[in-house]
């Protein structure tokens, strides 16, 4: 599966925080949230799972 675009809309409990790359909740509510590194072997694992 691919995926293009960026996201224009956060919604974060019911609230909209993040519109069109501003953000709009209040400040200090929340906290950010580093992405997890990728897994090296994912794909390979995920694929033999399904073979």
């Amino acid at each position: 599966m691919a995926v293009q675009g960026v996201p224009v809309c956060t919604i974060v409990r019911g609230r909209v925080v993040m519109r069109d790359g501003r953000l709009l909740g209040p400040p200090g509510w929340g906290r950010p949230v580093s992405p997890a590194p990728p897994a090296a072997d994912g794909r390979e694992a995920a694929r033999a799972r399904h073979a």
